[in-house]
């Protein structure tokens, strides 16, 4: 037997794989029932239209619940687009001499993966019956795919017809058919599959059939997610008491300071400050909390002017201050403030809130006249963690906190 195929195929079709909503949005389709604006699913299912089939794309039943959709906002597509062409098995019945032998002598034809090559797609064609001489390389000679028949079976990849012409499967999907001429016989005649005449008008009566391919297209998928939910606000957590430690530092727990009680003050030993220019950064220390010491930021003292400083607070990664106290002076805290030392309330400077977790500059703190020898500095703060809600247990658990003027 021999085996002949022939293609005519016009215009190329780009397929693009039909691909589910993604991971990020995995709630619906738009084309499902929902009750309610948050678009519920009732009743899933993914339309199909195919090539050849002009109805419009069908809805599952869903009783009495309207189809509501989402908001652009919420919405996300998946670009429609063509699989691989599909093939449903094909009888074709055999004339032998020209005799009509339908039911006796067929062949059958399937699209299968290639069994060398399972990426790729064969046809199979199948005699029917042992009667029917083997499939073998003698005559029709100009049949040039006889290499691929091997006793009642022949394995075609369907590549190495389409290459031939420069195409592809997708290309089938154009509705030009495939042609296909088969050659067998019995032991007195000669066989040929019943369709078109392969050369009218001659006394040749071969023939040969076709093959339609059926290529179903998806239409575009969009899927509804749920609104993103507001991100969550970082969380002022805690509050604890922080001062101001440098290189000229002393305990508050001083004569006339509560003993009990734990602080420092800077001295400032320069002399005159007139004898610096103007903004000017005098003193830098870093903001220290509770005994242990911990460090959470830096403090700088800068010059505005003779008699004038500000005071700039940087807190560290993930602190903020919450309120900012200073006291400047030309005497020690033991002589200037007494027993108030450590009252934040009493000192010259009071920040009130600061709400954002960023530095933070005072207004200029001043003095009625500049210091003929040193000048004594208390910085006071209350610091607090800045949690974010990556934090998991630590987010949960926390209690924002604010002070009073932020609270009111």
């Amino acid at each position: 037997m021999r085996f002949l195929a022939a293609t005519g195929l016009i215009d190329y079709l780009g397929g693009t794989a039909l691909a589910a909503c993604d991971a990020s949005c995995p709630k619906y389709t738009i084309d499902q029932c929902a009750t309610d604006a948050s678009n519920a699913c009732l009743n899933p299912g993914i339309p199909i239209v195919r090539a050849r089939q002009s109805h419009l794309l069908r809805r599952a039943a869903c009783d009495t619940c309207t189809v509501t959709e989402c908001s652009a906002d919420s919405k996300k597509c998946t670009p429609g687009g063509q699989p691989p062409p599909q093939f449903s098995p094909k009888k074709v019945n055999f004339a032998c001499g020209k005799k009509d032998v339908s039911g006796q002598y067929f062949s059958t034809t399937s699209y299968t993966n290639c069994p060398t090559d399972p990426t790729k797609k064969c046809l199979v064609f199948k005699l029917s019956d042992p009667i029917l001489n083997p499939l073998t390389s003698s005559n029709p000679g100009r049949f040039t795919l006889s290499d691929k028949c091997s006793g009642d079976t022949c394995v075609v990849p369907i590549d190495d017809v389409l290459g031939k012409y420069g195409k592809s499967l997708n290309d089938l999907c154009s509705g030009q058919p495939l042609y296909i001429g088969l050659h067998s016989g019995t032991e007195a005649d000669t066989c040929w599959p019943v369709g078109d005449a392969i050369a009218d008008g001659t006394n040749n009566w071969a023939m040969q059939y076709t093959l339609s391919f059926d290529c179903p297209t998806y239409p575009e998928t969009c899927c509804c997610c749920p609104p993103p939910a507001p991100a969550l606000p970082d969380k002022k957590c805690g509050g604890e008491t922080a001062y101001a430690s440098g290189e000229k530092t002393a305990d508050l727990v001083t004569t006339g300071c509560t003993q009990s009680a734990w602080g420092y003050f800077q001295t400032y030993l320069a002399g005159p400050v007139n004898q610096y220019p103007t903004n000017t950064v005098l003193y830098t220390a870093r903001m220290l909390v509770g005994r242990d010491k911990k460090d959470f930021g830096e403090a700088m003292v800068t010059k505005t002017t003779d008699k004038c400083f500000s005071v700039t607070l940087n807190p560290a990664a993930k602190i903020g201050f919450r309120e900012a106290h200073v006291d400047i002076s030309c005497s020690s805290p033991e002589v200037s403030l007494g027993r108030q030392c450590r009252a934040p309330g009493q000192y010259k400077f009071n920040a009130g809130c600061i709400s954002a977790p960023g530095a933070y500059t005072s207004s200029d703190i001043c003095l009625s006249d500049q210091c003929t020898g040193s000048y004594y500095f208390i910085i006071h703060a209350t610091a607090y963690n800045v949690v974010s809600p990556d934090a998991g247990a630590t987010y949960e658990s926390c209690v924002s906190q604010e002070c009073a003027a932020e609270a009111a």
